[in-house]
């Protein structure tokens, strides 16, 4: 039997499973009448590749206890809730990679899916394997026909991605319109971080300074903006740079922040010197000021970069100084991590 049948299977389970106008005992009767138990179990035994946490045949006696097992008196989607719907939707992304089937074949499969979120995450799934490819075009085709409006937002955040990744500033610019700034508001400043990042390393940081200033972006963003110089110039370089009054930002701490970046990823600027610097600037950050979405504060998430970075390279010399950082660090697990870092 050939493998690509799991992903018929896992479809049309999906798209009867969620068809409201079908009713159990008809689910029962197509999964019976199709034989998909001993096609499950041969389609288990034959795999030799990576397979999913849950086999199919196990997906599909579950859906057969749930539909036998269900309470009438419940809506249908309560009745079908524990047939696992992202459990069959794994398996068939799962057979879709261990088959590695072209773009085509996958949106001949897209076609067949009723169910508006599995097309959806299928979608997105196809546009991913395209944008490795480096196809826009079939990609923005295939988000026109989601008619799930947060969907669309997403895929087009997949595209907006592929070319922040590239610095293309003209159509990263045109497909940020598209993507919903109210959803998921910290997955789209995240790749519009890594934008500012790309951009920088490929143009002037004067022109870097004037695409931050945009309304789609703002002061925070010149800290990806700042990190390829970060890499590379000497602490008293970058020092010198952000005397700059564009870096007086009150609650954004963007100092603090880039020269802990220039110290953590130039091993150069890893000095006793530096961190003494360092010291004196963190200290004054207020306890209560967080991190961006993390849940801890922005003191915790500095010294832990600091200490992290001092311990992958070296430990010995510095030892003082990650003792210092792991007292300065309030969050016990970040505590904790770096004391267990030292250990290794």
């Amino acid at each position: 039997m050939k493998q690509e049948n799991e992903i018929d299977i896992c479809i049309n389970l999906i798209n009867w499973i969620e068809n409201d106008e079908i009713s159990n005992d008809e689910i029962l009767s197509l999964i019976k009448t199709n034989d998909y138990l001993r096609k499950a179990e041969t389609l288990d035994k034959q795999r030799v590749d990576k397979a999913p946490a849950l086999s199919l045949t196990k997906i599909i006696e579950n859906i057969e206890d749930v539909l036998k097992n269900a309470d009438e008196s419940l809506s249908v989607h309560n009745q079908r809730y524990r047939c696992s719907y992202l459990s069959i939707e794994s398996r068939l992304i799962q057979t879709c990679e261990n088959l590695e089937l072209t773009t085509n074949e996958l949106i001949n499969y897209l076609s067949k899916a009723e169910y508006i979120i599995l097309q959806s995450h299928f979608t997105e799934f196809i546009i991913q394997k395209l944008l490795l490819q480096n196809d826009v075009t079939i990609s923005l085709e295939l988000i026109s026909k989601i008619s799930d409006k947060a969907y669309q937002y997403s895929s087009y955040r997949l595209i907006a991605n592929y070319y922040g990744k590239l610095g293309d500033k003209n159509n990263f610019l045109k497909i940020l319109k598209k993507c919903n700034a109210r959803k998921d508001v910290y997955d789209l400043e995240w790749i519009k971080e890594i934008f500012i990042e790309t951009y920088s390393s490929q143009n002037s940081l004067e022109s870097t300074f004037e695409l931050v200033d945009r309304k789609e972006f703002g002061s925070k963003y010149l800290i990806p903006a700042f990190l390829p110089i970060a890499k590379i110039n000497s602490f008293d370089e970058i020092i010198t740079s952000l005397n700059d009054p564009k870096f007086e930002v009150p609650k954004l701490y963007l100092k603090e922040i880039i020269l802990t970046r220039a110290f953590e990823l130039n091993l150069t600027n890893q000095n006793k010197e530096n961190f003494n610097y360092l010291l004196n600037l963190l200290e004054k950050i207020p306890a209560k000021v967080r991190y961006g979405i993390s849940d801890f504060s922005l003191k915790d998430n500095l010294w832990t970069s600091i200490a992290e970075s001092l311990i992958e390279n070296n430990i010995q010399e510095f030892k003082s100084e990650i003792n210092y950082c792991i007292k300065r660090i309030n969050a016990k697990i970040l505590k904790n991590g770096v004391k267990e870092l030292m250990k290794q």
